[in-house]
C-alpha cells in the first residue's frame, strides 16, 4: 500500500498499522500496478488502490472516480498513449481485518477499503518496451518515517519489456494476499507477501523505495509525467529497507517473500516491497506494492 488521514491510535501494549491514502490534500495508503498478456497486442492492465474508510479518514476523501495511465517508451521516456479507467462500483471491497495474534481486540473503527481499476491496452512491439505509469499525491502528514509527507506522491510503474528484451510476451508478478491493518507493539510479526507469476519466472523480494511524485497542486495528472522519476526518500533514522521502528528489525526472504520483525514503537510506517522479475536470468519487470502501518 496503498490510508487516509489516519490518527496514531494507542492501547496497552500495541501499534497500530493502518493502511492509509491520501486525496487532493492527504489520503495515500498505498497501491500498485501490474500487467497480464491477453493475447496479441493485447494487456490488461490492474491498478490497486487501498483507502482507510473508518473515522480516521477526517477528509473523507473517497476512490478516484476514474484514473489516468499512461505508456511511455522506455528508451525515449515519450508518451506513446493514455488510457482512463472508469471505477466500477463493485471493484470496491472492504479488506477483512483478520487478527492472529490475541495480544489485543480490535477496535471497531478500522476499516480498509479496496478498489481495483481494470483496462485494456494494446502496446506493439518495440525496442526497448514501455513504462506504465500512473501517479498520485499525497501521503497524509502523520506518517513517522517520512519528512513532510503531505508533499509526497507515489508514481506507480511496471515495465512491459520490448522485442529486443524478450523473445515472446510477459505479465508481470502480483502480491497475493495483503498485510493486516494491525500488529501488536514488542509481538513477533510474520508475513507471507508473496507474489504469483503467470508464466512461472523467478521472483526475488525485497524492500524498496518507491518511485516519487510530488505534486499537491496537481495530484492525479491526466497524463501522468513523463519518466525518469526519483525515488521517495525517508526521514532521519529510516531508509527503504528500514522502514519502521523494529528489533529486531523488519526483514524480507528474497525467495519466499516472508516479512519477520518486532514493531517497538507507536507510529505510522510506509514501506514498500518489490518483486523482481527474472526469466533465464534475464531481468524482465518489477512489481512494486507500497502500503501504511500505522
Amino acid at each position: 500500500m496503498q490510508n487516509k488521514s489516519g490518527m496514531k491510535i494507542i492501547l496497552t501494549g500495541i501499534v497500530f498499522l493502518f493502511l492509509s491514502f491520501y486525496s487532493s490534500a492527504s489520503h495515500l495508503i498505498g497501491g500498485e500496478l501490474y500487467y497480464t498478456h491477453i493475447g496479441g497486442n493485447n494487456y490488461t492492465v490492474t491498478l490497486k488502490i487501498f483507502r482507510d474508510c473508518g473515522p480516521n479518514n477526517t477528509n473523507g476523501t473517497d476512490f478516484d472516480a476514474a484514473v489516468s495511465i499512461g505508456a511511455f517508451y522506455t528508451n525515449s521516456n515519450g508518451l506513446f498513449t493514455e488510457i482512463s479507467i472508469n471505477l466500477i462500483s463493485t471493484n470496491v471491497t472492504t479488506i477483512p481485518v483478520v487478527l492472529d495474534n490475541p495480544c489485543f481486540i480490535l477496535p471497531p473503527d478500522v476499516c480498509v477499503e479496496q478498489a481495483i481499476y481494470s483496462g485494456t491496452i494494446t502496446l506493439p512491439p518495440v525496442a526497448g518496451g514501455y513504462t506504465l505509469v500512473h501517479q498520485r499525491c499525497c501521503f497524509q502528514p502523520s506518517i513517522d518515517n517520512l519528512t513532510a509527507p503531505q508533499n509526497l506522491g507515489v508514481s506507480y510503474s511496471a515495465h512491459v519489456p520490448g522485442s529486443d528484451e524478450l523473445n515472446g510476451t510477459n505479465s508481470s508478478p502480483r502480491f497475493t494476499n495483503f498485510p493486516p491493518p494491525a500488529l501488536c507493539k514488542d509481538a513477533e510479526f510474520t508475513f507471507d507477501h508473496s507474489a504469483t507469476d503467470p508464466e512461472g519466472d523467478q521472483i526475488v523480494y525485497s524492500f524498496c523505495a518507491p518511485y516519487l511524485f510530488s505534486d499537491p497542486t496537481a495530484p492525479a495528472p491526466a497524463p501522468p509525467n513523463n519518466p525518469p522519476y526519483g525515488l521517495l526518500n525517508y526521514g532521519p533514522g529510516f531508509s527503504p529497507t528500514y522502514p519502521i521502528t523494529s528489533n529486531p528489525a523488519f526483514t524480507i526472504d528474497p525467495v519466499t517473500g516472508q516479512i519477520e520483525g518486532t514493531a517497538t514503537a507507536l507510529g505510522q510506517y510506509t514501506i514498500t516491497v518489490c518483486a523482481e522479475e527474472y526469466r533465464n536470468g534475464i531481468y524482465l519487470s518489477t512489481t512494486r506494492r507500497t502500503f501504511q502501518f500505522n
